[in-house]
């Protein structure tokens, strides 16, 4: 009865997930078409993806050490009603006709700072609701999420930003993080039975993320690859959208998303079918070489359905690789210090990202795309084939990044292959 009522409850709070992912990735969208059609450039476009990764390298710890102390099923509902509260004071600016670019940045950090306490404190609650057996499919589930606003978020996003007003879209966003408040409120958790011995001060109780993750190299390894693939993504996440802006209109740009949300749902729908049975360090790297190898064809001539591809190409092993990782650290991590040490990864994992989303613009704006127009430094090497104008630079760019992902798959998971057998599960 009890693993009945955990799984109700686990669907009951992915259902909320799926709807809010869904405001989010129209809100993701929608600032993205309005901040380049203000600006015209991708540099603009990184300061307010920073924006929203700094809370998860300040704050990580705090929030980690936060989601052990407190009941998860309530940080969740206050973290999704901040949120929902959030938007909609971007909501006021919109309607107002007062938004400007730079009040989006401390709007977007907010959101960010309770995405990052979120993070953990729904990925602990899942190991407490559900048994290991499922934890690769609840990870699936999760990618499923991210597919579905992959999918529907950017044909919508377009469609209602050059129908309506932004504000309609932020509306829509604050709703669903309310609803996701709502489901999280209606869902049944058990009861956190106190931890055994003396009580340790916050700060000291804060180190145990730290040390958990010190004490085991593989572990190190793994979070490493994480951390070092994440950069690469995070550049990718500014160019990948701009390029694409150069060459199609906002209503091709949400379908060649779309694709790419395609490839992630069939991943995941595949791994929520039948879980993950592979060595998990061997999947994790065979989904960075095979998303870094699908980044290459970029370097072909600019075309909807080659950059369509190319995201699907890289999206497919994303639920995978996701699995593989976030099974991976809930069977090895004991469930009374997962929001710790979970802090620590999501810490790790986005520290380079605000450095990605600064340099990605500048690289993109002021390095690649001069370099590949007429009479560019990298004209004579690349142009004869590439082509020259504007995008070249990017899609150059964007190949670049395939390259670095393949070779850190291939570098820094080579070492931690047997971590399965190096680090016992968790009692």
């Amino acid at each position: 009865m009890k693993i009945e009522r955990g799984v109700t409850a686990f669907f009951l709070i992915w259902f909320g997930q799926l709807i809010s992912g869904l405001g989010s990735g129209l809100t993701s969208f929608a600032l993205s078409f309005w901040v380049f059609d203000q600006t015209l450039r991708a540099t603009e476009m990184g300061l307010i993806a920073m924006s929203a990764s700094i809370p998860s390298v300040v704050l990580a710890p705090v929030m980690g050490a936060l989601a052990d102390r407190i009941d998860r099923r309530r940080a969740l509902i206050f973290v999704d009603s901040l949120a929902a509260l959030a938007i909609a004071v971007m909501v006021w600016l919109a309607v107002t006709d007062q938004m400007k670019i730079w009040h989006i940045y401390p709007l977007v950090a907010l959101v960010g700072a309770c995405g990052n306490f979120h993070w953990p404190a729904m990925s602990a609650l899942t190991t407490e609701l559900l048994p290991k057996s499922m934890l690769s499919r609840a990870a699936a589930l999760t990618s499923i999420n991210e597919a579905t606003s992959v999918i529907l978020s950017p044909i919508l996003a377009a469609l209602l930003y050059t129908r309506s007003h932004i504000s309609v879209i932020l509306w829509i966003d604050a709703l669903t993080f309310a609803l996701a408040a709502v489901c999280a409120l209606l869902a049944w958790t058990p009861k956190r039975e106190p931890i055994a011995g003396p009580k340790e001060g916050f700060l000291q109780n804060m180190s145990h993320g730290f040390r958990f993750i010190w004490e085991r190299p593989a572990m190190m390894r793994v979070l490493l690859f994480f951390m070092l693939t994440n950069f690469a993504a995070a550049v990718l996440m500014v160019v990948y959208p701009a390029m694409v802006m150069t060459y199609h209109s906002k209503e091709a740009v949400g379908t060649i998303h779309a694709v790419g949300g395609l490839g992630m749902l069939a991943g995941g729908m595949a791994v929520a079918a039948r879980g993950v049975r592979a060595n998990r360090a061997w999947g994790m790297r065979a989904g960075g070489i095979v998303a870094g190898a699908a980044l290459l064809f970029a370097l072909l001539p600019p075309h909807f359905a080659i950059h369509a591809m190319v995201l699907l190409g890289v999206m497919l092993p994303m639920p995978y690789m996701y699995a593989c990782s976030q099974s991976l650290w809930q069977t090895k991590t004991p469930v009374e210090l997962q929001g710790r040490v979970f802090s620590v990864r999501r810490m790790a994992g986005q520290a380079l990202a605000p450095l990605a989303y600064f340099l990605s613009g500048g690289l993109n704006d002021r390095v690649f795309e001069p370099a590949m127009r007429k009479g560019g430094a990298l004209v004579p090497y690349f142009g004869g084939w590439m082509g020259v104008g504007p995008g070249s630079g990017a899609r150059l760019l964007i190949a670049l990044i395939g390259v670095a992902m393949a070779g850190i798959a291939v570098l820094i998971l080579g070492r931690a292959l047997n971590v399965e057998s190096e680090v016992a599960d968790a009692s």
